[in-house]
């Protein structure tokens, strides 16, 4: 089905509504299942896509989806689309870090003793545009060398955002 510009706009609307309702979905998947390995946490990421867009989603409100947007793409060929392209990139692209309950609990443990190394190791550096990248990879090292602990960075967790 050849669509115009504009429909692709709105149909670009309704695939944002997804995207971050699928990637908040996986990110709870993580985030409650620290143990489980990756495999795993694939089989369940894509368990809810299938439910999200067979039961939550479905035709008919797909319809109403559209048609608020005036849009004439075929709800069910749209709802296919989407359902196969989310499976797929859970499937195949790395999954989202995130930085589970306990290591946050860890690190609030600690913070006052970490900002102070943190703050030493970066006394001399001067805080220009990009200074956060220095300052992550700082706590980062701090922490897996003085803790054991395994932070991820706000970078590392949200690799299409550009931080400076």
């Amino acid at each position: 089905m050849r669509t115009d510009l504009n429909e692709r706009e709105r149909l670009n609307q309704i695939d944002c509504i997804f995207y971050r309702e699928v990637k908040q979905s996986a990110l709870n998947i993580i985030s409650d299942n620290p143990d489980l390995d990756e495999e795993n946490l694939r089989k369940l990421i894509a368990q809810i896509i299938e439910k999200y867009f067979d039961k939550t989603i479905g035709v008919k409100k797909m319809e109403m989806m559209l048609s608020a947007r005036e849009c004439i793409y075929d709800p069910v060929i749209f709802l296919k689309e989407s359902k196969r392209k989310y499976l797929l990139q859970y499937r195949i692209h790395p999954l989202p870090r995130i930085n589970s309950n306990t290591t946050l609990q860890k690190i609030a443990v600690i913070s006052e003793e970490l900002e102070k190394k943190i703050d030493e190791a970066l006394k001399e550096r001067p805080k220009l545009l990009g200074f956060c990248h220095l300052y992550w990879a700082t706590k980062k090292r701090i922490l897996f060398e003085d803790y054991g602990i395994v932070w991820y960075s706000p970078a590392d967790c949200n690799p299409g955002i550009f931080y400076d």
